[in-house]
């Protein structure tokens, strides 16, 4: 999997959130999604599932987009190892 792979599924990601949500809200969803996941970039499959769990973690649409990108990462080669951790993890913050 290239880089350019995954920003083809996060800019169509991206699209999706900014359709139903708007570009500002969109942005604002993105920008937490980084800072939870505690990714700067989306470099690799196992990126991509941590980036997309904490979508999920936001319920809603949003957690169907993120689910749409769990998949994504899942086809990829992402174990879900790394995505129980950030869960249980987020679970302990709480």
């Amino acid at each position: 999997m290239t880089v350019r792979d995954l920003d083809t599924v996060l800019a169509a990601a991206r699209q999706q959130l900014t359709r139903v949500l708007g570009s500002d809200r969109a942005q604002q969803i993105i920008a937490n999604a980084y800072k939870v996941s505690g990714l700067k970039a989306v470099g690799s499959a196992a990126d991509l599932l941590l980036f997309a769990d904490a979508l999920v973690a936001e319920g809603g649409f949003i957690e169907v987009v993120g689910r749409g990108l769990k998949v994504e990462a899942l086809l990829r080669g992402a174990r879900t190892s790394a995505s129980q951790a950030v869960g249980a993890l987020r679970s302990a913050q709480r």
